[in-house]
């Protein structure tokens, strides 16, 4: 019934570089009791490099097939079905059909930035950030041990951290990374002594679940956990 495709930002309709997407996979996953409404899940070939770009966007379109008559489409509830023979009809079943038509032909909407983690890439990704935290703690530690025992001042420590809390919140200003590489920022955030993923103290700290803006939601930085 549908031609579902994407287009990337370097489609043109200028008589330039057109091509459109197939998806790696889509499926419905819910009918809802409403009958208008269906849940679906699709999967992209190479998700992390979609939707990073704010003023030019990647879509996502779902076209009527050329040639379908969608004013056959009908819907109708079991309730009304009649199972007794009626006076002047020559069939015994009749249905309450009700018809329902569509508005439009073609529909396109914006993809927003995709965190797919099932995707390898993005796993490996995640993986490597979560040995770095290790990492960065150790290197850390380690350092504040020799500077202490060698009695040189801790300045280099400091200029360390400092570094680390800038590059932590490199992400969040106006700018969009791929989505892995989000990862790769996360394990900075330890300068911080950002170790928790939710506020310790309090299962229901009112801040856990609210955001500055999108780009912290993003990075999964709650009110929360800055606290």
């Amino acid at each position: 019934m549908f031609n579902i495709y994407w287009r990337d930002t370097t489609y043109s309709r200028r008589g330039g570089f057109q091509t459109n997407h197939t998806l790696k996979d889509f499926e419905l996953t819910r009918f809802s009791d409403d009958n208008q409404t269906v849940n679906f899940t699709m999967v992209f070939d190479e998700p992390y490099l979609l939707g990073l770009l704010i003023k030019k966007s990647d879509n996502l379109f779902i076209d009527v097939r050329p040639g379908f008559d969608t004013k056959g489409l009908f819907i109708y509830r079991e309730e009304d079905n009649i199972t007794q023979p009626v006076e002047g009809k020559d069939h015994i079943i009749h249905t309450n059909v009700t018809n329902y038509y569509l508005d439009k032909k073609t529909f396109y909407k914006r993809i927003p930035l995709l965190f797919d983690w099932n995707n390898n890439m993005m796993k490996t990704m995640r993986v490597i950030s979560q040995n770095s935290y290790w990492a960065v703690i150790s290197i850390i530690i380690i350092q504040f041990v020799l500077l202490s025992w060698r009695r040189v001042g801790l300045i280099t420590l400091w200029i360390l951290i400092e570094y680390l809390q800038l590059v932590a919140f490199m992400p969040i200003y106006n700018f969009r990374l791929i989505p892995y590489l989000y990862d790769a920022f996360k394990p900075t955030l330890v300068a911080h002594l950002i170790i928790f993923d939710k506020w310790p103290l309090w299962d229901n700290f009112v801040f856990d679940d609210d955001y500055f803006n999108d780009n912290y939601k993003n990075y999964w930085l709650s009110i929360g956990r800055l606290f």
